[in-house]
């Protein structure tokens, strides 16, 4: 079965005029146990031993066979699940239930349709159904009775409520003198029988009558054993022999829970494509003789399959041939980068005459480059300075994107050199050019040590923009040049001669 994983064959002995004639002997078990290992022919000796010390053997061919179906729970499936067997006591009697009653009960457990303590209260009827589970909570103490049931609460469970109907009626005062007080809770152990959790105590207190003859209904929430094996066990603790009549009654124990289980993601590689295994679409399992074969009717998956819910049937067959199925939801994903080529470090010379250098779209020039494994092309890129951009002699760090579709960004940088390269004649005018005071607030002076004549200095703006020109061409040896308008900042000033040019820095405070 899907709990255990196994079961146990029974060798009756045989009786004759109610005296056993031979049964197994020789300290040999009376019951062989079989579990998944086992499955299939299986030959098993048998030896009896008759009251005289004869001996005699056979071998007996035992088939185990598994016909439970495994029981599978698919990504993006939800169920609720009840775990108590017969928790409303409908089969007449305690099937899926352990009694360890009082050893002198004054009312045995016992299985029915009303619970009244032998008479001595209101009859207690069923909450649920025709039948409910009850005792006389007295005996010959001090002792202790405990109903209990095994139970394995799945992983990953969302909720797990523990629920039940209980009533209880003691007369602890009419027959009672210097008796104690009983004790009843609701625990939660170990299948080790170690006490985990009290979750519900009623103290039958000395000295007082309680016959109201009224159903409580409890819940608990159990979430905290997801994934482990518990036991439910209804606890009675007499500490006196038969101080006084009592009646317990139990019905309506559910322990429900409940899986949602969320789709399950799958990431496409550079290729654009994912392949799964057909297992890795189960949340869960529960099959005692594990999963033998397993098939889905979708594994491949692309980047046409991104944006939208796929339904994909999930088959699994035991070791048995016996067959379960779920349907996953699977959602494709595109997390991947686009694969992104900077341009190398690189020095530009604006040329002869020109002060800026045009920065280029590096893209449209072939310089960078970026590839993606689900968009073709990748159109969305940028650059920083933008194309366009006019730079002057400096040193720059020129920042590189590109975003594919899904919004996965690369990003590089390289380094931008603008160097003007000077001739000899632009060599010697730089050498005797010089501005001054430099930072300067409201005007500068140009100053030409050489014989070369001037024609003109134009004034830049860090983007570029001529903000002011000046004519030279009559300057003596100084010129004085007013920027008292001018906002602080960087600005280039870039002067003519004859054959020659050169671009001095200046800064407006």
């Amino acid at each position: 079965g899907n709990g255990g994983g196994y079961f146990a064959v029974n060798f009756s002995p045989r009786v004759f005029n109610g005296n056993i004639q031979y049964s197994t002997g020789g300290g040999a078990s009376t019951t062989i146990d079989f579990d998944c290992s086992n499955l299939g022919e299986n030959i098993i000796e048998v030896t009896v031993t008759d009251a005289s010390g004869n001996v005699s053997t056979c071998m007996a061919t035992v088939n185990v066979n598994d016909v439970t179906a495994p029981i599978i729970m698919c990504y993006g499936e939800s169920s609720s699940d009840q775990l108590i067997n017969n928790g409303s006591f409908e089969s007449g009697d305690f099937t899926g239930w352990t009694v360890v009653d009082f050893t002198t009960p004054f009312v045995p457990y016992f299985v029915g349709p009303i619970s009244n303590g032998a008479g001595f209260f209101s009859d207690a009827l069923p909450t649920d159904g025709g039948f409910l589970a009850g005792n006389g909570f007295d005996g010959a103490g001090p002792d202790e009775s405990v109903l209990y049931q095994d139970v394995s609460i799945p992983t990953g469970v969302i909720s797990a409520t523990l629920s039940w109907d209980e009533n209880i009626d003691y007369d602890l005062d009419s027959f009672c003198i210097g008796c104690s007080d009983r004790i009843y809770e609701v625990q939660i152990r170990d299948t080790d029988d170690n006490v985990l959790e009290v979750i519900q105590q009623v103290v039958a207190l000395a000295n007082v009558i309680d016959s109201d003859n009224v159903w409580n209904s409890l819940s608990v929430d159990l979430i905290a054993y997801a994934g482990q094996n518990i036991r439910i066990a209804f606890w009675q603790s007499i500490p006196d022999a038969f101080s006084g009549p009592a009646k317990f009654a139990l019905d309506n124990v559910s322990l429900n829970v409940a899986s949602d289980y969320p789709p399950i993601t799958i990431e496409l590689d550079e290729n654009g494509e994912a392949t799964i295994d057909p297992l890795d679409l189960i949340a869960s399992t529960n099959e005692a003789c594990g999963i033998d074969v397993s098939a889905a009717d979708i594994t491949d998956f692309t980047c046409a399959d991104i944006g939208t819910i796929i339904d994909v049937t999930v088959f699994v067959s035991d070791a048995s041939g016996n067959i379960a199925a779920c349907v996953a939801q699977v959602m494709v994903v595109d997390l991947l980068a686009p694969v992104l080529t900077c341009p190398a470090d690189q020095t530009q010379d604006p040329g002869p005459g020109n002060l800026f250098w045009e920065v280029p779209d590096f893209f449209t020039n072939g310089e960078a480059t970026a590839t993606d494994n689900c968009t073709d092309p990748v159109v969305i890129t940028t650059q920083d300075p933008a194309a366009g951009t006019l730079l002057s002699d400096g040193v720059y760090t020129v920042t590189i994107t590109a975003e594919d579709e899904y919004g996965n960004v690369s990003t590089c940088d390289f380094e931008l050199t603008i160097e003007s390269i000077l001739g000899a004649q632009d060599n010697e005018l730089n050498n005797a050019i010089a501005i001054y005071p430099n930072p300067a607030n409201d005007q500068f002076t140009i100053s030409n040590s050489s014989n070369i004549v001037l024609d003109n200095a134009m004034i830049y703006d860090i983007n570029g923009k001529l903000v002011s020109q000046i004519n030279l061409q009559n300057m003596q040896s100084e010129k004085v040049v007013n920027i008292a308008n001018f906002a602080s900042g960087v600005y280039m000033v870039y002067i003519t001669g004859e054959q020659s040019s050169v671009v001095k820095r200046l800064i407006k405070e």
